[in-house]
């Protein structure tokens, strides 16, 4: 996991990504949004071994090759979206989540992270009564994890604007039968 040699993206994936983000910054872009499908944000707690490392957790230091280009670019204004986790989250993405970086102003955070609930596969976090011991234990364990929610289904909108991107999650009551219906879950301004 510590091998700098790994990567989740490859070499050539990799190098394009840094090439696109810097020439997002020459160009003016104010928003650097990266999509993909695993978990970005250190998930285990500080001192743990990776708990999946099917995500950045199991290739950290290409993870910190990234956070590192954006820092070095002057990058502020990234926002990574994800899915395939099945839950619902909001990071601040810091280096370091345990060292240098401010849990309630968000001082250090080098971006940030939503993560979409799935609309017709279960959570990730299995049956209720141990979601709800998972979520809390993950807001005790992560300064930088500003929400978690893994018992419903839905959806997120990401509405981007020139000062401000913000994302909504919703959540639909059933996907065993077809409805209109669904909740206003949580939003955060960035």
């Amino acid at each position: 996991i510590e091998d700098p040699a790994r990567s989740l993206l490859g070499r050539a994936q990799e190098s394009w990504l840094f090439g696109e983000l810097a020439e997002s910054k020459r160009a003016g872009v104010t928003w650097q949004v990266l999509g993909q499908q695993v978990m970005f944000a250190h998930t285990a707690p500080a001192g743990a071994p990776a708990t999946n490392t099917d995500t950045w957790d199991g290739y950290r230091p290409a993870r910190d090759r990234v956070l590192d280009f954006l820092q070095q670019q002057d990058i502020r204004n990234a926002v990574i979206l994800t899915g395939d986790i099945h839950s619902s989250w909001a990071f601040d993405v810091p280096r370091d989540p345990w060292r240098g970086y401010d849990a309630r102003s968000g001082r250090g955070a080098v971006a940030v992270e939503f993560a979409t609930p799935a609309v017709s596969s279960p959570s990730s976090m299995g049956a209720p009564d141990q979601a709800i011991e998972t979520m809390r234990q993950r807001m005790n364990e992560l300064p930088h994890l500003r929400w978690v929610e893994g018992l419903h289904r839905g959806y997120m909108v990401l509405d981007v604007r020139a000062d401000r991107i913000q994302n909504d999650w919703y959540f639909v009551p059933t996907v065993s039968e077809r409805s209109a219906q669904e909740t206003f879950a949580k939003g955060f301004v960035s």
